[in-house]
């Protein structure tokens, strides 16, 4: 397929609601900029009539192609499929679940130009989430500010050069995730503030128990962080081991006095076999998913495509 000036990829998982709405308003959008475009809908595995309705799509429009993977990997690595067969020169990644308009897409366009940024969130003025969900979402984007060293939060909704996105797309660990992937690539990071709405119709498929999990695949996956924690934490306890048998010296030795604490002593050694299992934990961790790594578990399959050959 030859090269078009914007490819939107949209990773759907239970969108049979609201997809063809994005697709209305996406092909408005960029009509009314009078630019080519393509959108990539990636059904990642859902259970409803998401695949059905994304083949009614693709039958109206030829610029709009569907992609269906074999069961449900992921909502990044369903965008990475999506990269792979995208032909844009800036490539567009936006959930199809109209919490962000598709409207606003025009500000992450306008602060590329205006930045030369190879990458630009779009963060919400305000999140519309339960409190839970706020506070969850804001303590697993404190690891990739770190990680990233951005000062601002990162989204789903993005504005990718071409050539950064087919290069995150070479990757083929099953683990991706494609934000920290971009920061080793590129350092143009730039942000700008958009509008965020309410989505009614469905729940949101991250769960507190996916949120934790997401924030454990960032940290053993693309930080040593667990491990300097660890060290941290021993050399703390090294160093307050060595002041401890220092202060009893000194008692034994001024005062000839013998220092009791048998209670004490099983509670240091209950600590400290705790942090010992700890750190042992955390390196089990590491092994686990260089395991996975090794043996190349899938990334994400294509079943069938709406493309034409």
């Amino acid at each position: 397929m030859s090269s078009v000036a914007y490819s939107v990829v949209v990773p759907v998982y239970r969108g049979e609601a609201t997809v063809g709405e994005l697709c209305r308003r996406l092909v408005a959008f960029f009509e009314g900029r009078a630019t080519s475009f393509e959108i990539l809908l990636i059904d990642d595995g859902s259970t409803d009539g998401s695949w059905e309705r994304i083949q009614e799509i693709a039958a109206r429009d030829d610029r709009v192609v569907g992609l269906r993977l074999t069961r449900n990997f992921g909502q990044h690595n369903a965008t990475v499929c999506g990269f792979r067969h995208a032909n844009g020169e800036r490539v567009v990644t936006i959930d199809e679940d109209l919490q962000f308009p598709p409207e606003e897409i025009g500000k992450l366009i306008d602060r590329a130009e205006q930045d030369g940024a190879d990458i630009v969130y779009g963060v919400p003025e305000q999140r519309r989430h339960a409190w839970w969900r706020r506070l969850g979402s804001r303590l697993v984007m404190m690891v990739p500010r770190l990680v990233m060293k951005v000062p601002f939060d990162i989204s789903s909704f993005r504005l990718i050069r071409g050539p950064i996105a087919a290069e995150v797309a070479k990757a083929q660990r099953h683990d991706i995730v494609i934000d920290v992937m971009v920061s080793w690539i590129t350092g143009r990071i730039s942000a700008v503030r958009v509008q965020q709405v309410e989505s009614t119709a469905r729940k949101s498929s991250y769960t507190p128990a996916k949120l934790i999990q997401v924030l454990f695949n960032i940290l053993y996956n693309y930080t040593v962080l667990p491990l300097r924690f660890s060290i941290m934490i021993g050399g703390a306890l090294s160093l307050l081991s060595l002041l401890l048998a220092a202060y009893f010296i000194y008692v034994r030795i001024t005062q000839d006095v013998g220092v009791p604490g048998f209670s004490a002593l099983i509670v240091s050694i209950l600590f400290s076999t705790g942090v010992i299992l700890l750190g042992i934990g955390m390196m089990s961790e590491y092994l686990a998913h260089t395991f996975l790594h090794v043996i190349r578990k899938p990334q994400s399959v294509v079943r069938e495509t709406t493309a034409r050959k």
